[in-house]
């Protein structure tokens, strides 16, 4: 399973399974580190071993999180080594998260003593180059311990790494801080997937390394793996904040002036005519004059030729797909700003357009807790069933520039088949999560629906799925699907899907498929307060128009209606 490194370019080579392996490993590992990054101002830069100028004039600089550099320091201090450090890794990169000497100032690095600065840093190199790779990959062991059955499996420890062919040509063994002596001991987070490793480093070679001191790596691994589960913590806590303040916002607030901007910017859908903008409905119904001015705006409308155009009359319904547009529109800035994704998009899912006229014949999508007999649905396509896309209700987009126009227009103007969503629906009831490489391929593994969160076997996703959802949204890295259910109509409202263009963004049921889920409850109810608000203004525009009416007949007509 071990992956196989060429030793003159370093470039390291996956089977299928140990490709399995990366990913998984990369998904964990990028759960941390993106609240480790929200930390720190800059994303650690590139030194690419591979090119020796570029690492000639690398200029390391020290990590944001004062903790681990203090962590490493005790390390190296202890174990009297040159050099502390910690790794982590994706299939591409090794990140050096912090690194320390014995003398290297917590505050002010350019105060560390004569020799004994800094070498990467904070930073990230190619793959290949790190013997940190080899023990994230322990138990197996084939270093200087490795006929010790008691340290084996718990530690690597190279004694002189001039004398292995492993990694006597790498570039800080010939040049840079000439390293002899290694040991290091993975970082192991919950879930049992070794995502990095902690190592010391000297320049003169030893003889193994004490019991104590193997004792003190395991327990200081394990510490700095409590203190990356406590960063997370903090962010998700901070996420929480946001989230509720958005649900709160969305509830009492109104509708700003950004949200009509985007919504305003966004396209004509299915060949239909762009929904202007208006204010959400507040509970006052509005005066008697407003209720005047709006009836004499409705009654005395005419066209060109001085005739009422009933064509132009304004229906009730369209007067609340506009809202539904509107309160869609603000859901998804609201969730995009709390949660800190790329992308937000609210499709309609009414099946109410599929028409006599159109030869598509599905089978409707089974209601939330019903299963589907079949894998996949019955569909007859024509010519025509390339041009049904789903209906937009709403959308937002990040202003971050990395994200490139292709994207954007994916989010702004998604052009997702109905019966896609149709299928989605079908099979994904309760809503799930795909992970994906930068090549497309899915990555998805467990614990990614809200089925899994009730510890119940969730079956794959399909091929299909997959793809059909990388060509909808080119380059996605991390996506939500979630069904709305409407129990008051007793049919499907729409879809929300939620999406991240970076490998660091990633996914879980257990807080960005929650919060969307009550989320997508709070839109519900909000839309259920404007229908409700909505038939009550007919009710009594209806009621003041009859009443006008027989007014303006007189007495004669009030006694007419009597009879």
């Amino acid at each position: 399973m071990s992956p196989t490194t060429n030793s003159k370019t370093r470039h390291v080579v996956y089977t299928k399974e140990r490709k399995s392996y990366e990913n998984r490993r990369a998904r964990e590992f990028y759960s941390y580190y993106h609240s480790v990054l929200s930390h720190c101002e800059t994303e650690p830069k590139l030194c690419d071993l591979h090119d020796a100028e570029s690492a000639a004039t690398h200029q390391a600089i020290p990590s944001a999180d004062k903790t681990l550099t203090a962590f490493l320091q005790l390390a190296a201090i202890r174990l009297e080594t040159r050099r502390a450090m910690l790794f982590f890794f994706d299939s591409d990169h090794a990140y050096v998260i912090a690194e320390a000497t014995r003398s290297i100032s917590l505050h002010d690095s350019s105060k560390d003593e004569n020799d004994d600065s800094l070498w990467l840093g904070f930073a990230k190199i190619p793959r290949g180059f790190s013997v940190c790779e080899v023990t994230a990959d322990l138990p197996a062991n084939e270093g200087s311990n490795a006929q010790d059955p008691e340290t084996k499996a718990i530690v690597h420890v190279v004694n002189n790494l001039t004398e292995d062919t492993r990694f006597c040509g790498l570039p800080y063994v010939l040049n840079g801080p000439r390293a002899r002596f290694y040991a290091g001991v993975p970082i192991t987070t919950p879930n049992g997937i070794n995502i990095g490793a902690l190592c010391v480093l000297d320049d003169k070679p030893r003889d193994g390394l004490e019991s104590s001191h193997v004792a003190f790596l395991r327990e200081l691994a394990g510490t700095v793996m409590e203190h990356l589960h406590m960063v997370r913590v903090m962010t998700d806590y901070r996420r929480n904040h946001d989230m509720a303040t958005a649900l709160g916002t969305f509830v009492n607030g109104q509708l700003s002036a950004k949200d009509r901007e985007l919504q305003h910017e966004l396209a004509p859908q299915n060949g239909l005519p762009r929904q202007e903008p208006i204010t959400p409905p507040t509970s006052d119904l509005g005066s008697e004059a407003e209720d005047q001015a709006s009836e004499s705006s409705s009654i005395h409308r005419l066209n060109g030729s001085g005739v009422y155009d009933v064509a132009k009359y304004p229906k009730p319904e369209d007067d609340l797909a506009s809202q539904v547009r509107n309160l869609a529109s603000k859901a998804a800035n609201l969730v995009k700003g709390a949660l800190s994704v790329d992308g937000v998009v609210f499709l309609d899912a009414n099946d109410s357009t599929m028409t006599s006229n159109h030869h598509e014949r599905t089978r409707s999508a089974p209601k939330p807790g019903e299963t589907d007999t079949a894998s996949r649905p019955t569909v007859v396509k024509d010519i025509q069933l390339e041009t049904r896309y789903a209906e937009l209700l709403g959308s937002a987009c990040t202003n971050d520039t990395t994200l490139d126009h292709v994207s954007r227009t994916a989010i702004l103007h998604p052009r997702v088949p109905f019966y896609m969503l149709s299928d989605l629906l079908r099979q994904y009831p309760k809503g799930h999560i795909w992970h994906f490489e930068a090549q497309g391929d899915d990555t998805t593994g467990p614990g990614d629906s809200i089925k899994d969160l009730e510890i119940k076997p969730q079956p794959a996703p399909q091929v299909t799925d997959s793809q059909n959802i990388a060509h909808c949204f080119p380059g996605v890295r991390s996506m939500i699907f979630l069904p709305i259910w409407n129990p008051s109509h007793d049919r499907w409202f729409g879809a929300a899907f939620l999406l991240s263009w970076s490998p660091l963004r990633v996914f879980s049921a257990r807080s960005e498929l929650s919060y969307l889920s009550a989320f997508c409850d709070v839109l519900l109810a909000e839309v259920a307060r404007v229908e409700a608000q909505l038939a009550d203004r007919s009710k009594h525009d209806f009621m003041r128009r009859c009443t006008t009416y027989l007014a303006t007949r007189g007495p004669m007509g009030y006694r007419g209606s009597g009879r």
